[in-house]
């Protein structure tokens, strides 16, 4: 190829797809791109001299479809065209490609790579179908000019050209070193081979082209694909002489197309809101069925270890032993660290760890193991080189081929993709490459899908104990709508919840158009900050209060509303507060006793002293004389004032219980007088006594204590007199 420029017409309505084109090639100083949005406009330029090769959309303004090539080829039937498409369609790939299109691209995620590469091969190809057309009389020397592997054959499938690629080829098939004239059969070493090819054979030889891509048929990276394409040779009359049969080995574009597709398809997974056992039981299927490989597993972080998730195609034995990588004592318990970190074994535990060295032929710069022989790998390594305690069970159950792919989240790795087959040769380093941006995609994925569950727990979680509340619990709009409530406020407006979502509060609760004037609601929304208070109704008492929620701005975005029926509590504290008074009077009551008890005691000690001396003074005294009538009456004042310290003893519940036959009527007599002092003039004490009543045995300060009690509550209960 020369470095003259390429002129390239890009037929293509869609300007921006036009400016990507442009884009791509801009590496490429030697590309001039020409770009027109419609057929007529794409004619008109090919009649003014032509261009090297058209880049051509099948959906035109002005046509569609393979009209739009037919057109294109009768006008420039000598200029190459490339069909350039967002149709991802085989078939009509095919057709292009046998209506005379050089190449079909799908406009996808690895055009940029190939582009280039397909417009200057369109050319060249281009010019390789002109030569073998045109010089029929060289067809040999054509033939050698071609780098890949192509031969001719006539009417009888004998050779009449090739070149060294297919010489050689065939050489190291068969053993054969073939010569013009040799039967096609006869140098294939696989029937199988010519039963496949014969049929495009003769398509050829009645004036149809064929381009067909076919594998070699090796496993693993040794797998090649090719496309194989059957020519018509013609002479300058048009008659047709022969096929010419030429291949190139498009293995790399294969990978490409096909990583593309599963990259599409993973990204399609990703996207979509499944459950997480759902999405990686998907995303195993999908990466077994891509690959070919045998078996495939996700292991993902669960406490402090990472279990399998998920496998797809490893014997259950295998994944039992395998399921956990903490390490554990004889005990069972879990061996840490110098930073109390759980020590995770084997292989996988150095990716999860981010244990690994790219230095070393097994570990990648994107923190990635692989090997395609793991058996040799065990065999010329040392535990220090592998870092760390390889369990070898992988190799142990004939795995050669072995990879382990990081998936990264959004807080660092969160477990690990598992490749493995039981063959070899099974990864290349772009293979892994690819896998390590996909185990990125999947990380982030899952992690979304686990913040999700964890979500779905929580709200799941939170509703049970919004519902479990006893009081009545309720968010509400800025406007009063109600946006959620608990069971409890259902049932205390006896509706269903669908019922009052939506609903303003104010209607439902009070039955008004308008909030209430001092509705803890209304403070809140005002103030932006908690508020409080109290709200009767129906004879019951409810305690209110509301706390906001704040946007962008202090903005009140809403309120959480708590109601609280405390008529029981206020009962209950008016009860409390009662029994409260009652305990201070009785206090009062037990210090006055207590004051009263001193006081008699005392008294008493006195009236001792008194009756005392008195009674030796009347001891003293002759009988008549005069001092006797005053000494007596002394002694019964003393003896009525040591009746009274009795019964203000007995108040203080100072005295010592004396029981004695007591006549009731004598001791409510003797009281009379204490009684009326204690009644005031207000107050009139009748006594009404039974004659006939009966003896008691009793104390005396006790009875007189219950009837002073008695009287003294009859006084109470009289504060009018």
């Amino acid at each position: 190829m020369t470095n003259a420029p390429i002129h390239v017409l890009m037929i293509e309505d869609n300007p921006g797809d036009a400016r990507l084109v442009r884009e791509l090639v801009h590496d490429a100083p030697d590309l001039a791109i020409h770009h027109v949005g419609t057929l007529a406009e794409g004619l008109n330029s090919l009649s003014g001299g032509g261009p090297d090769v058209v880049l051509l959309d099948l959906g035109l303004p002005d046509s569609s479809g393979l009209d739009t090539l037919r057109a294109i080829l009768g006008a420039a039937p000598t200029v190459p065209v490339v069909v350039l498409t967002g149709q991802d369609d085989e078939e009509v790939g095919r057709m292009a490609l046998r209506e005379g299109a050089q190449d079909y691209l799908v406009k996808g995620m690895q055009l940029e790579t190939i582009l280039i590469r397909t417009v200057r091969y369109a050319i060249e190809r281009k010019r390789s179908q002109l030569r073998l057309i045109e010089r029929n009389a060289t067809l040999s020397a054509v033939l050698e000019s071609t780098a890949f592997p192509i031969f001719a054959v006539d009417a009888d499938y004998r050779y009449t050209g090739f070149n060294q690629a297919h010489f050689q080829a065939v050489k190291a098939a068969s053993g054969v070193a073939i010569r013009r004239g040799d039967r096609l059969p006869d140098h294939l070493a696989d029937p199988a081979v010519w039963e496949a090819m014969r049929p495009h054979l003769d398509r050829a030889l009645q004036g149809e082209s064929t381009v067909l891509t076919t594998d070699s048929g090796v496993e693993g990276l040794r797998r090649r694909t090719f496309e194989i394409a059957y020519q018509p040779v013609r002479i300058e009359t048009g008659g047709i002489i022969g096929v010419a049969v030429f291949s190139r080995d498009v293995t790399e574009r294969a990978r490409s197309e096909e990583r593309d597709r599963f990259a599409r398809a993973l990204l399609e997974l990703l996207n979509r809101p499944d459950p997480e056992t759902t999405l990686i039981r998907d995303i195993l299927q999908l990466v077994k069925k891509s690959t070919g490989l045998e078996a495939v597993a996700i292991r993902l972080r669960d406490g402090e270890d990472y279990p399998y998730f998920l496998t797809n195609g490893f014997p259950a034995p295998f994944v039992e032993k395998e399921r956990t990588l903490c390490a554990r004592d004889d005990q069972g318990a879990i061996l840490r660290d110098g930073d109390r970190k759980p020590i995770l074994e084997c292989m996988c535990g150095n990716i999860l760890r981010g244990r690994t060295d790219p230095a070393l032929p097994f570990f990648t710069e994107g923190g990635s193991f692989w090997s395609n022989h793991t058996s040799e790998l065990l065999a010329t390594t040392t535990e220090e080189e592998r870092m760390s305690n390889t369990r070898n069970r992988c190799n142990a159950a004939g795995y050669e081929s072995v990879a382990l792919i990081p998936l990264r989240g959004q807080d660092g790795i969160i477990g690990l993709l598992q490749l493995n087959d039981h063959r070899r040769d099974r990864f290349d380093p772009e293979m892994i490459r690819f896998f390590e941006g996909m185990g990125a995609s999947i990380g982030i994925a899952l992690s979304r899908s686990q913040a999700r569950e964890d979500l779905r727990r929580s709200a799941q979680q939170w509703s049970a104990t919004f519902d479990a509340i006893d009081d009545i619990v309720c968010v509400l709009s800025p406007g009063h709508e109600f946006l959620e409530i608990n069971r409890a406020g259902c049932r205390a407006l006896g509706m269903a919840r669908e019922e009052i979502l939506g609903r303003k509060c104010y209607e439902l609760v009070h039955g008004t158009q308008a909030p209430i004037p001092g509705c803890p609601c209304m403070r809140s929304l005002a103030t932006g900050t908690p508020a409080s208070g109290e709200h009767t109704e129906g004879g019951r008492t409810f305690s209110l209060v509301s706390w906001p929620s704040l946007g962008t701005g202090g903005r009140v975005i809403s309120l959480a509303h708590t109601v609280k029926d405390i008529t029981d509590i206020k009962q209950a504290q008016v009860q409390h507060d009662l029994l409260e008074e009652q305990l201070r009077a009785s206090q009062k009551m037990e210090a006055i006793g207590s004051l009263a008890g001193g006081v008699a005691h005392d008294f008493n000690n006195l009236l001792s002293v008194i009756l005392s001396y008195t009674g030796l003074a009347m001891e003293q005294l002759p009988q008549g004389d005069p001092a006797m009538d005053d000494l007596v009456e002394v002694q019964k004042a003393g003896e009525r004032a040591a009746e009274l310290t009795r019964q203000l003893l007995a108040f203080s519940r100072k005295q010592v219980l004396q029981p004695s036959i007591l006549d009731v009527n004598q001791v409510a007599l003797g009281l009379q007088k204490m009684l009326r002092r204690i009644l005031g003039e207000d107050i009139e004490l009748v006594q009404t006594l039974d004659p006939g009543i009966g003896r008691v045995k009793a104390d005396q300060g006790q009875l007189e204590q219950v009837l002073m009690n008695l009287v003294v509550n009859a006084r109470d209960a009289m504060p009018a007199g």
